[in-house]
């Protein structure tokens, strides 16, 4: 039962929507994520948490990085869940300029993964 409550959280979370919409092309860092949907992180880290604890999608520590994905497991769930929603979220302006900023993220990945900031890579960046 608590699962199915879980669901009906999830599923009436805007956020959580257009994460699920945007975690459909594949497995996002949570930095891409708010990139795409120029939302704080910690309310973007909200919706992903109800959407785990609902089954709807896994998370992997990476280093400094937390990558999300689509459960692979729930996937004929996922696929009908997304094909009823078809039709609202094509008409989400929100959903379709994060899909836009998501595209121009994911052209600056480095190695298949975000983009590091130089702390990531041990370089001092200096004010000249």
């Amino acid at each position: 039962m608590d699962a199915c409550i879980l669901l009906g959280k999830c599923l009436t979370d805007s956020v959580a929507v257009r994460a699920l919409a945007v975690l459909a092309d594949g497995p996002l860092c949570i930095c891409e994520i708010q990139s795409a949907m120029q939302l704080p992180e910690r309310r973007i880290q909200l919706s992903l948490d109800r959407l785990r604890g609902a089954g709807l999608v896994l998370s992997e520590r990476r280093g400094r990085w937390m990558s999300y994905s689509l459960n692979s497991e729930r996937e004929p769930f996922l696929s009908s869940l997304m094909a009823d929603l078809s039709d609202e979220l094509e008409w989400d302006m929100q959903l379709t300029l994060a899909r836009k900023r998501l595209n121009l993220v994911l052209k600056r990945r480095v190695a298949g993964w975000c983009p590091p900031s130089p702390a990531d890579l041990n370089l001092s960046v200096s004010a000249t």
